[in-house]
């Protein structure tokens, strides 16, 4: 097949807009459609390859899949490797850990399944994630596995289902990435059953491309309207959206315009063959994959977002990696003049045999604790510690000899309840905790929870991470239901930007580093005091600035107080017991302990 520099062209586009849509620049909210550009190249030229190979008799499907390990894992291998091995050294344990698992799935074209059955409540956010692009490669190779033995089926015994075949599958794909995306957002956006549709476009796109053309003039307005889609598809859609669904129709259908016409010339053809654009769409691949590394990492290092400076930085020094990656590894691994079959299978398979061992040491290890000596991250996981407050979780109150206490709210408010209990000053209260229920909806709140109100003798509102947009009960309401009861409103929490940075401090330095603030966590702050009288509200940053100075990141013992910026670890709800509960505004509650 020969090699067209509009496709190389466009594969500088996709990658040129994933790259400066993670990087942050604003004018590109929907670059992260490059991906979308890349499945229906992919699926063109794979199934050209086939076509044309079953053809003129030439196709095997050994050297199909040799092809594809010498394009996949000459670059890929380093980039997991050196991942692990800078983890090391930046990331505390949970990311770490979290690392070794994506490096695992990464080797095993999976991590696009991995995020799927770890995307929820607990999982780290993605721009901290250096594998997280590698998603794609899963796909990807998830449908060269099925895709060619198909193809290969019914070009051989009945060639003219062969498009039908393509078609009904296109059908199927894109009903359920519609009827999906909106109720299994991240599954439709990772996994192969949504997203095989735009492969198997390109596919389509490719069959019998030579007996159809198009009248020139035709063929240069198509082409330069799917470049237009692409570009419009980058700057109209944005994260908020649901996607894939109907909206990836803009950038696939733009690209297999592009693909189907792009060799009549005109504008779109020049646009694309541009020299320098040829040269990234070349080292296109090895310029995704190093990408998301390096942004996570400098992430990784900064306790506030890195600015737009060093983005940029960061930006030129992905195309120059990418490129030195291209040149140095791609191309010499794709010789097999060089590389003969057996030395690079021989060789591939050790290395990414060894590479995997080690990954898989970092997640079952629990992402080597030990690294970390003294920051309390050895002794087991926040998640299970917070989620243990779930013992609290009843319908009611059963011990009428013990005042009764409530409270109410999400993971923030089960660090309450550790609060509570490992300060001992709560042992003589009956604690319940619910979590369907808030201070602004407590009208609505369900019959259960209403009534554990009514019999609760205090009950404890603790914010979320994100204030409420306004009240749906009242304040008069909200009085009449707590009349007579002690009653507070826990203020938000927030440890900043990023805590991986602070990993780094020597161990006699820790009780002194106070966390950077996020301006929405203030914000936030303002809003939930504002809802409720002063002596009702507990300002959790109030009480660490008047009595610390800041919110601490670690104790006097230099124990990290979160791992996860959020949630408290058990060293965090000792701490916070020990800072917050001789605040004046918990005498009431306090007041109706036992004796």
């Amino acid at each position: 097949m020969e090699r067209r520099n509009d496709i190389d062209g466009l594969r500088a586009v996709a990658v040129l807009g994933v790259v400066l849509h993670h990087a942050g620049l604003s004018a590109l909210p929907g670059g992260f459609v490059g991906v979308d550009v890349f499945f229906v190249i992919s699926g063109f030229l794979i199934s050209r390859i086939i076509t044309d190979g079953v053809a003129d008799g030439s196709f095997s499907l050994a050297h199909f899949y040799e092809r594809r390990a010498r394009r996949i894992l000459p670059a890929l291998i380093p980039v997991v490797a050196l991942s692990l091995i800078v983890g090391y050294w930046l990331l505390l344990p949970d990311d770490y850990e979290n690392l070794g698992q994506s490096a695992v799935a990464t080797l095993l074209f999976a991590n696009n399944v991995l995020l799927t059955l770890t995307s929820g409540y607990w999982d780290l956010a993605a721009t901290f994630k250096p594998l997280l692009h590698t998603w794609s490669l899963g796909v990807e190779e998830q449908f060269y596995i099925t895709y060619p033995l198909l193809a290969l089926l019914v070009l051989r015994r009945r060639p003219r289902l062969f498009a039908p075949m393509l078609a009904g599958g296109i059908a199927i794909s894109l009903l359920l990435s519609v009827v999906l995306s909106a109720r299994q957002p991240d599954a439709s956006f990772y996994l192969i059953h949504t997203r095989a549709w735009e492969l198997l476009l390109g596919a389509l796109t490719a069959w019998r491309l030579p007996q159809t053309p198009q009248p020139e003039r035709v063929a240069r307005v198509l082409a330069l309207t799917g470049l237009a889609m692409i570009l419009g598809a980058m700057i109209l859609i944005d994260e908020t959206a649901s996607y894939p669904g109907w909206r990836a129709l803009l950038p696939c259908v733009g690209t297999a315009l592009i693909l189907r016409h792009g060799t009549a010339g005109g504008l779109a053809q020049r646009v694309l063959g541009w020299g320098p654009l040829v040269l990234v769409g070349l080292a296109s691949y090895s310029i995704y994959l190093w990408h998301q590394p390096l942004f996570a990492f400098a992430r990784a290092m900064s306790v506030t977002p890195p600015s737009a400076d060093v983005m940029a930085a960061l930006t030129l020094a992905t195309l120059a990696i990418g490129t030195a990656s291209w040149r140095w590894i791609e191309q010499p691994f794709r010789d097999a003049r060089r590389w003969p079959r057996r030395p690079f299978l021989t060789l591939g398979i050790a290395v990414t045999a060894l590479t995997g061992a080690a990954a898989l040491a970092v997640s079952i290890t629990s992402g080597v604790p030990q690294r970390v000596p003294g920051t309390g991250l050895g002794a087991g996981d926040y998640a299970a510690y917070n989620n243990a407050a779930f013992r609290f979780q009843t319908d009611r109150f059963d011990d009428p000899a013990r005042p009764n206490l409530l409270v109410i709210g999400n993971s923030m408010a089960r660090d309450m309840v550790n609060m509570l209990v490992e300060s001992k000053r709560f042992d003589g209260f009956e604690i319940v905790y619910r979590t369907d229920a808030n201070l602004c909806a407590l009208s609505r709140a369900p019959a259960t929870t209403r009534q554990l109100v009514t019999d609760a003798q205090a009950v404890i509102f603790v914010a979320s991470m994100s204030a409420p947009l306004g009240c749906k009960t009242s304040a008069a309401a909200r009085d009449t239901i707590l009349a007579g009861k002690a009653w507070l409103l826990i203020g938000p929490k927030h440890f900043g930007y990023n805590l991986n940075a602070w990993i780094r401090v020597p161990a006699s330095q820790r009780p002194g580093v106070r966390a950077v603030l996020l301006p929405k966590t203030v914000s936030d702050n303002a809003i939930y005091a504002a809802l409720v009288p002063h002596d009702h509200y507990v300002d959790l940053l109030g009480l660490m600035q008047r009595r610390h100075g800041g919110l601490p990141v670690f104790d006097a013992r230099g124990r990290i107080l979160s791992a996860d910026r959020v949630h408290l670890t058990q060293a965090g709800a000792q701490f916070f017991a020990e800072s917050v509960l001789d605040d004046p505004a918990w005498r009431p509650v306090l007041a109706i302990a036992p004796r």
